[in-house]
């Protein structure tokens, strides 16, 4: 057990990575696809259709880089670009039919091993990591209030 608060959260850290990082399950071997793909997926399946520069911008990777994750994904079948409505210098990704389908696959698969896990635990430890969970959630929505707060202008 780690002693100070920072070696608990690295700890805390390491367990998560543990758990759903294992070796076995780094690349998602359902979808084909790199980490990188399938983070890029994801994202496009959450925003719906995000423009080249808002993946650019929520992954943290270089316009050029996002654009080689989604010429992979179009080349896949799993990804289309949309020219933007209102601005035809904007490009758009969304999930094609295919890419929803697999996608939900995925996320199902997920869900069933992260059950599975679940499942081992007694209803005290179950009721302990929802607490735990609950309270991390929280933390991350605060976190992501205070960023937001931080890019404003000044009024």
């Amino acid at each position: 057990m780690a002693g100070s608060r920072g070696e608990l959260m690295v700890a805390i850290d390491d367990l998560l990575r543990g758990i759903f990082g294992a070796p076995s399950r780094r690349r998602p071997v359902d979808l084909d696809l790199t980490l990188g793909q399938l983070e890029c997926l994801r994202l496009i399946g959450i925003l719906g259709t995000p423009s080249m520069s808002e993946l650019s911008s929520r992954l943290q990777l270089s316009p050029s880089t996002v654009t080689g994750l989604v010429d992979a994904l179009v080349h896949r079948g799993k990804v289309e670009r949309l020219p933007d409505p209102d601005d035809r210098r904007v490009v758009r990704a969304q999930l094609t039919d295919l890419g929803r389908r697999e996608w939900e696959q995925h996320r199902e698969r997920r869900r069933r091993y992260l059950l599975a896990l679940l499942d081992e635990l007694h209803d005290d430890d179950l009721r302990k990591l929802h607490e735990g969970l609950t309270a991390l959630h929280a933390a991350a929505m605060r976190h992501l209030a205070r960023e937001e707060r931080e890019k404003e202008p000044d009024a």
